[in-house]
């Protein structure tokens, strides 16, 4: 079978390696624009291999993704104009440039953050080197972000309720597995004779004498589907006989004392598995003595206990192999006596699993501040800071180390010291609930990993956080264990803990580790000013900010200023309302606002350009030919190519080297036109005379020299197709 996954190390093309250790290929290469002799295409080359080695690899597929959709803008865009103003050089990137390759992936449908990646890996990388030069383009404004709103009210105690609840139950799997050490082992002929006992002579002639003691019916087929399983070979040649029953009759009246029993049971009467009703404590005791599931290789569980291959009680050679035939083949329900819970419940009963781990992360970062990578990255060796204990024997100091993007103008990884205050006599605490990792993870410490996810092959996993995989996917996909640093096993965690333990917010249930995740750090910075009224310098300092500015600004603008603002001004609406219903108000009512003025006039300024281009009087009353066609009534009008024509136009003395520039694309336009244009034509040379009539009558002759000198040093004010500001002006305006 073919496989649609080709390895990076596979590439044609040249590969930049990542922090993830799993190279990028430069798949650009491969684009028709793409020139190995081009200072362009090798500038962009520089860029994108020197930011990769710093970043992610998810962060290189975006600037990839951006290289790839420039080099589609580049293409079309040196197609579109004479040579002497193809893009060759990355200088040549202007801001006029950049607005135009803006608006190429506006109109193709494409996300402008593209532009966005691409400017700032060009500025990063251009002040690290000394081979690119620094250019200055214009800033992507972005759409507002949504703030990350707190947990607060019944979500936040529904979470930290479960929180708890589950946390007490990883307290009590540490409790039973004390019980299993002490528990005895099943043995294999034990459950054998008990469940499935043989038809021995013994075995029947106990049967018969327990029934006609208990003046229970003996039947010739009762007695035939005895004798049929037997191996005895005198009780077996019963069944040729003509008269089975007699014959069998005269064999157990004269059987010898050693058949004859004082107080027989029926050994046939729990003849099946399913009257076996396992301790679990006895299970795991017999799984931990002969080695499974961690001390057998993955391929011996995928063939020898493999639940497809074990059939009947015939498949089962040894106990593991009849334990598994006893949890995966139920048979029909009426058969069934003792009903079991799944193998992963069982398994989960002794080995940590996704579920717990993500639950105490969870909880210590609900508690510390931290977030997830800081928590993930605790040594368990070293996690008590020097000052533990220098106040109080019960405080502890837990430190750990925040590795990633610390900010501007500083190296990617630059490990950073975090800490968090705990207390060593509450269950629930940060220390404690690390302490409770460590216990957990301790039986599959020391086990290599089956399966390593692909690009995480040289992540360090914290032994710390280790947890079981679930049963059903151990030999096909991810193996039998792993650690919470697997980005899937923690939000498999989180999501399965959510479906254990629900959690509503406004009437719907949260169910991802994207409802919860991102939103712990602002209800801990809740909590902290709302409860405990914490300053703003201790709370900084929790906060690992530098500077209490940070920390003021941050908190202002964070998603817990503005749940709290709602929630106070909704407070101070609802008292003023009551106050209203029962007419006790007292106090002045403020004058009704006058109507703002609506002023008509618009600068048009092209972004990234000095000088503003010209303005309109009145955008609504454009009155150039063909208008009312174009600009619906009460509309804006942004046709810039129109503007000339039109009575509302406003020039300034800023506006004269565009008018100047603007006459030279017209002329050149004018003599590039087919002779069937004639329209066209017209209007460009009407276009060509206004200019120069313009130009012909400024009464300031030091301006006109100054706008031509202004002229010549920026020879990319305007672009050919006035259209694309029209796109540009449009898109502000709506912003």
């Amino acid at each position: 079978m073919t496989s649609l996954f080709t390895p990076a190390t596979e590439s044609s093309y040249e590969l930049a390696p990542t922090t993830d250790s799993q190279p990028i290929p430069c798949d650009y290469q491969g684009h028709p624009f793409w020139d190995k002799q081009s200072p362009l295409c090798l500038s962009l080359h520089l860029v994108f291999v020197k930011y990769a080695a710093t970043h992610r690899r998810i962060s290189g597929y975006g600037l990839r993704q951006a290289i790839k959709l420039f080099f589609d803008f580049a293409r079309d865009f040196n197609e579109r104009n004479p040579e002497s103003f193809h893009l060759k050089y990355l200088t040549d990137i202007s801001a006029e440039v950049f607005n135009n390759f803006r608006t190429f992936l506006l109109a193709n449908q494409e996300k402008k953050e593209n532009a966005s990646k691409l400017k700032s890996a060009i500025t990063l990388i251009s002040k690290e080197t000394d081979l690119l030069p620094q250019i200055q383009l214009s800033p992507i404004t972005g759409n507002d972000q949504k703030k990350t709103l707190p947990l607060t009210g019944e979500t936040y105690e529904m979470l930290v309720s479960a929180l708890k609840t589950h946390v007490d139950t990883l307290y009590e799997k540490l409790a039973f597995r004390e019980i299993v050490a002490t528990a005895e082992p099943y043995l294999f002929d034990e459950i054998i004779q008990t469940y499935t006992p043989n038809h021995t002579r013994e075995n029947i002639f106990k049967w018969a004498q327990h029934r006609r003691e208990h003046k229970l019916k003996v039947s010739t087929r009762m007695v035939a589907d005895k004798i049929k399983h037997t191996n005895d070979p005198e009780l077996a040649a019963l069944m040729d006989g003509p008269d089975l029953l007699g014959e069998f009759n005269k064999l157990y009246e004269a059987r010898p004392d050693c058949y004859r029993f004082e107080s027989p049971t029926d050994p046939f009467v729990h003849n099946s598995l399913w009257h076996w009703a396992p301790e679990e404590s006895r299970v795991h005791k017999t799984l931990l003595k002969h080695g499974y599931p961690m001390d057998l290789s993955l391929e011996t569980i995928a063939t020898t206990y493999a639940p497809k291959y074990l059939i009947s009680k015939g498949d089962c050679q040894d106990i593991i192999q009849l334990l598994l035939f006893r949890w995966n083949r139920v048979g029909a329900k009426r058969l069934i006596k003792h009903p079991v819970r799944p193998w992963d419940d069982v398994l989960g009963a002794y080995y940590p699993t996704m579920v717990d781990m993500s639950c105490i992360i969870l909880f210590a970062m609900l508690q510390s501040n931290w977030n997830k990578e800081s928590v993930l990255c605790v040594d368990a060796d070293n996690m008590e800071h020097p000052l533990t204990g220098a106040a109080s024997e019960s405080q502890v100091i837990v430190q750990s180390e925040k590795n990633r993007s610390q900010g501007l103008d500083k190296p990617y990884y630059a490990p950073k010291d975090v800490i968090a205050s705990s207390n060593r006599n509450d269950k629930y605490s940060v220390y404690n609930l690390l302490k409770l990792a460590e216990k957990l993870s301790e039986p599959l410490v020391g086990y290599e990993f089956d399966v390593r996810p692909f690009g995480q092959e040289k992540v360090p996993y914290n032994d710390l956080f280790l947890c079981l995989r679930y049963y059903g996917s151990w030999p096909s996909k991810g193996g039998r264990h792993t650690a919470a640093n697997n980005l899937k096993a923690f939000t498999r965690g989180v999501k399965d803990f959510l479906t254990l333990y629900p959690v509503y917010e406004k009437g719907e249930r949260l169910k991802s580790a994207k409802d919860i995740t991102k939103r712990l750090r602002p209800t801990w910075s809740l909590y902290q000013r709302k409860e405990k009224s914490t300053g703003l310098g201790l709370l900084a300092m929790q906060m690992h900010h530098s500077d209490q500015n940070t920390t003021d600004v941050s908190y202002d603008s964070s998603g817990a200023a503005v749940q709290e603002r709602y929630e106070r001004l909704a407070s101070e609406q609802e008292a003023i309302l009551e106050l209203l219903r029962k007419r006790e108000f007292t106090g002045l009512l403020g004058l009704k606002q006058a109507p703002a003025i609506d002023v008509p006039m618009k600068v048009f300024h092209i972004p990234g350009h000095e000088l503003p281009l010209w303005s309109c009087s009145n955008q609504r009353r454009p009155t150039w030919i063909g208008a009312r066609n174009h600009v619906k009534e009460g509309d804006r009008c942004y046709s810039i190519r129109n503007c000339l024509f039109c009575e509302q136009c406003m020039i300034h003395e800023e506006s004269l080297p565009y008018l100047m520039q603007r006459r030279i694309h017209v002329t050149e336009l004018i003599d590039d036109q087919l002779e069937t244009d004639s329209d066209y034509s017209n209007s460009l040379e009407t276009e060509s005379s206004i200019i120069s009539s313009i130009l012909e009558e400024w009464n300031d002759d030091d301006a006109i020299k100054w706008a031509a000198r202004y002229e010549r040093r920026n020879p990319a004010l305007l672009p050919r197709d006035l259209d694309f500001l029209q796109l540009i002006f449009e898109e502000e305006d709506m912003k």
